[in-house]
């Protein structure tokens, strides 16, 4: 996973409606890294003084020696697969795979355009009811910004990060980063049959100041088994947020380095 680059607010006091759950998981992971800290250290050995979070002057400074702080990996999921497949009852677990079908570019190009302004959403109706996290889903909102919420769109301009994904609603976020999909009308594209329901962005560019950012191309497929895949053609990211994550920080939350091949999570 990949903290987002992006635009912030234009807003005074520099916060936004998320903010506390984003704070909320980064305490939560950097207690849960703690106590594993705690266990494998020797009891009789004397832990050296931890660093502290401290303010200088307006600016917080985080410590992330306790991985407070998530660390930024290249991209490398370009023309690749990843699969979501539920491994428990209700899909409340899911195991990965890094393989299978590739992109759809025939279900891309004869999909139904979406035309989305720069962050946007708009609510699709499924032909089937989606599992997702133990919650059935008839509709699901389009995001520009290259994920898939349930419940509610997003239109934010705060970060797109792991924390923002974790603490908002239920999410599938194939590309989470700060896209404009309105300087390319039928840049997204949504294929929907009782066998399957396909988001694709195709060269839906970075947001820029001036111009266009660089193309992302990529689709979000759901089954009506609970699978997920997330097909990769073309990613030029400097930063983007890839997972799953079932709404308002529950559960705990695992960082998983998807080119390594599969897991149970």
């Amino acid at each position: 996973m990949l903290p987002g680059v992006a635009r912030q607010d234009k807003v005074i006091c520099g916060t936004n409606p998320e903010r506390r759950k984003e704070q909320l998981h980064l305490h939560r992971q950097s207690v849960l890294a703690r106590r594993a800290a705690r266990l494998q250290s020797n009891a009789t050995v004397a832990a050296p003084p931890r660093a502290s979070t401290r303010d200088m002057g307006n600016i917080v400074v985080l410590d992330d020696s306790d991985g407070v702080v998530s660390k930024r990996n290249l991209f490398n999921l370009d023309q690749k697969t990843l699969t979501f497949t539920p491994t428990a009852a209700q899909a409340a677990k899911y195991q990965f795979r890094l393989a299978g079908d590739p992109y759809d570019s025939s279900a891309a190009s004869s999909g139904t355009a979406m035309p989305l302004e720069d962050d946007g959403f708009k609510e699709k109706q499924l032909a089937f009811s989606f599992p997702f996290f133990g919650q059935s889903y008839q509709s699901v909102f389009i995001n520009a910004d290259g994920n898939l919420t349930f419940t509610k769109g997003e239109s934010a301009t705060s970060e797109r990060s792991l924390g923002r994904m974790v603490a908002g609603p239920p999410r599938i976020s194939g590309l989470f980063d700060d896209l404009n999909p309105s300087s390319m009308p039928a840049g997204i594209t949504v294929t929907s049959d009782a066998t399957r329901f396909i988001v694709s962005w195709r060269q839906v560019p970075e947001y820029a100041d001036f111009g266009d950012g660089a193309p992302e191309t990529f689709q979000i497929r759901l089954y009506p088994d609970g699978r997920i895949q997330i097909a990769y053609n073309g990613i030029n990211v400097t930063g983007a947020a890839v997972g799953i994550a079932p709404r308002d920080l529950q559960g705990a939350s695992s960082e998983v380095s998807f080119i390594g091949g599969s897991t149970a999570q």
